[in-house]
């Protein structure tokens, strides 16, 4: 089974904006909660500063490491109470609502905000106390991983809509 810190490193394979981040990528494993897993990762801004954007099965956070300390700022899914994300022409932008506040969070990878935007809903959807309740599953396992990773490979081409619709079909059955 890999480490939390390998999972960080294969999810930082598939960032197209890495540069800058390599105190983020070496430290962001300090931050996570016991029992968290890593579910989504990407680069991007929130609040002027540059940083990594994780989901992980409790939360979603913004993390900035800087010599003089750094940022970073959680939204827990059962206190977020809707999610937007839009595209731009390369960039794209997430918002998260959290009891009459909106964080905007802009990543770098268009592609990137609307899977953030897909998996928040996703974790949403149903009752927040039976999400908390359930047990998180490995990176490997876990439904959002593979919903992210089927979405990847149909837009990649490497699947047709029938098959992706299909296995969307079965992952959502298993909810």
């Amino acid at each position: 089974m890999a480490t939390e810190q390998e999972r960080i490193d294969e999810l930082a394979g598939g960032l197209t904006h890495r540069l800058g981040l390599k105190k983020e990528l070496k430290t962001v494993v300090g931050v996570l909660h016991e029992d968290e897993d890593v579910l989504l990762m990407g680069a991007g801004a929130y609040d002027g500063k540059q940083g990594l954007i994780l989901a992980t099965t409790s939360r979603v956070f913004f993390y900035q490491r800087t010599v003089m300390g750094g940022k970073q700022e959680d939204f827990f899914y059962d206190k977020i109470s809707s999610v937007q994300n839009d595209s731009g022409l390369m960039n794209g932008t997430l918002k998260i609502v959290t009891s009459g506040a909106t964080a905007e969070i802009k990543l770098y990878d268009k592609k990137r905000a609307q899977e953030f935007g897909d998996l928040i809903r996703l974790r949403l959807h149903g009752s927040h106390a039976s999400a908390q309740a359930a047990t998180p599953a490995p990176l490997s396992a876990s439904p959002e991983a593979r919903l992210a990773k089927l979405k990847s490979l149909h837009e990649a081409d490497l699947i047709t809509q029938a098959e992706y619709e299909e296995q969307r079909a079965t992952i959502i059955g298993t909810l």
